[in-house]
């Protein structure tokens, strides 16, 4: 049983072998058809170089916000009584000295209640305060009579003791009718500076009654302003973007620390996207540079737009990326783009002109050892200190003929040569899959050439190699 168990898991793996062996076979029979072996010849698309012009993009992703945007938030915390507006309605500034005048959107009201309620008792207390000033200054003008009445007695008193002096030393008084004099004249002026000190300290007192009106005038003006503020009115002309609360909800903040956003308004006719420029491209992106918008939103269209910043600091992102912002402007006349919308950009950073060009990816890598010797020895196109060199295949009598050559930069679809081939030269220009696996003197047919039998065949080659390289057919055979 032992002995029958071995047989029969030797023969498995010798046919699991021999099933390996036919289906590598295989492979390689349909590899070689791919190759220019025998076989089909293989199908290739030809063009000849163009002379034009290349515009060189830096590419960087964003996100559209408006050029001019305001965020409304309160200055006094309040109940929110009514938000007559919702987000997309157009509001006003307004104008007052517009013939006629322009009254400003009123985007919410507070209430108003508890501010109103400030507002009458400071006018109390300003009233109160204004009432004592005017009983303090006719009190002060009675001061005042009476401290001049008291100077007019004492220069009376004063004039009666220089006359008694006079008579003393006739010896028509006596010496005690001038000393009862002299003390009367001494009570009068100590009356009089007393009078005087209390008309001064009078004055004082209604000097600071005045200053305090003037506080109370301030104390109402503030309070007439944090009334005014329970009327939140658009900041500019524009739209609003954002409206982040409803009636009956608290607006915080203060006259000195504004609160939380109530609202967003923005100018929709002017967007700027801000895109996030590697660091690496920064240096060729500036302001004036055209440039085209990719709106997701709209993946058909083109915008046209021009850099009008770029950021001169660099920003970390949260996953620990490195960019600059730059600024896009777009024409938004229509009011069709909003704001939030994700986009990239193609920035014309450089335009090449009468230029020789081909397509992108008729430019491949090829392994610099496996060029012909010939090719390899006399090429000024190739760096043989190079594991890999930029090669075109031409097509010439049938067979794709390699040809180093020096690129220069790309856009989207097209690279520029520098050498390497000329304007009359036929080149390969796909199909793809092909030019992967194409190699130096490989039979090939360019596609108007065949027959429509033919070019199936080769479309099936294709699309076989295609599903067998998605699906990993090639790693699964090896393990």
């Amino acid at each position: 049983m032992k002995l029958n168990a071995h047989m029969k898991k030797y023969a498995k793996t010798i046919i699991i072998i021999i099933i390996a062996i036919v289906v590598a076979g295989g492979i390689f029979r349909f590899a070689s058809k791919g190759k220019g072996g025998a076989g089909a010849d293989t199908m290739v698309r030809t063009a000849t170089p163009e002379t034009g012009t290349l515009i060189e993009f830096v590419n960087a992703p964003g996100r559209i916000e408006p050029v001019e945007k305001v965020d409304i938030r309160s200055r006094i915390s309040a109940k929110i009584v009514s938000v007559p507006y919702e987000e997309g309605d157009w509001v006003v500034q307004g104008d007052p000295n517009q013939d006629p005048p322009v009254q400003a959107s009123v985007l919410m009201e507070l209430d108003a209640k508890d501010v109103k309620a400030q507002l009458d008792a400071a006018q109390i207390r300003r009233k109160a305060r204004a009432a004592r000033i005017t009983a303090s200054e006719a009190q002060l003008e009675a001061q005042r009579a009476g401290v001049v009445g008291q100077r007019a007695v004492l220069e009376q008193a004063e004039r009666e003791l220089h006359r008694r002096k006079s008579l003393l030393s006739t010896r028509d008084v006596s010496q005690s009718v001038v000393d009862q004099q002299q003390s009367t004249v001494d009570n009068l002026r100590a009356q009089l500076e007393a009078s005087e000190e209390s008309f001064k300290a009078a004055e004082l007192n209604l000097v600071a009654s005045r200053r305090e009106l003037d506080a109370a005038d301030a104390d109402i003006d503030q309070v007439v302003e944090r009334v005014a503020y329970t009327k939140i009115t658009a900041p500019m002309d524009g739209t609003i973007i954002k409206l982040n609360v409803e009636v009956g909800e608290m607006a915080t903040g203060s006259q000195y620390n504004p609160g939380n956003v109530l609202a967003t308004v923005a100018d929709l006719s002017k967007m700027i996207l801000v895109a996030r420029v590697d660091e690496t491209d920064i240096a060729l992106v500036k302001a004036g540079q055209k440039a085209k918008v990719y709106i997701h939103a709209w993946p058909d269209r083109v915008f046209e737009g021009e850099v009008v910043s770029t950021a001169l600091s660099l920003t970390f992102g949260q996953g620990g990326e490195k960019y600059f912002e730059v600024e896009v402007l777009l024409d938004n006349e229509k009011r069709e783009i909003y704001s939030g919308l994700a986009a990239d950009v193609d920035i014309e950073v450089n335009i090449h002109r009468d230029i020789m060009k081909v397509p992108s990816h008729a430019v491949v890598d090829y392994e610099t050892d496996l060029l012909p010797k010939d090719i390899r020895d006399n090429s000024k196109q190739i760096d043989l200190t190079k594991v890999l060199s930029a090669v075109v295949f031409r097509y010439e009598d049938g067979k794709a003929m390699v040809t180093p050559v020096v690129f220069g930069t790309s856009d989207a679809t097209h690279t520029i040569i520098k050498s390497g081939l000329s304007m009359n030269d036929e080149i390969i220009v796909g199909p793809y899959k092909v030019l992967e696996g194409l190699r130096h003197l490989q039979k090939v047919k360019k596609e108007e050439d065949m027959s429509d039998e033919e070019a199936q065949v080769n479309r099936d080659r294709l699309k076989q190699l295609s599903d067998e390289k998605e699906a990993g057919f090639f790693g699964n055979m090896t393990r």
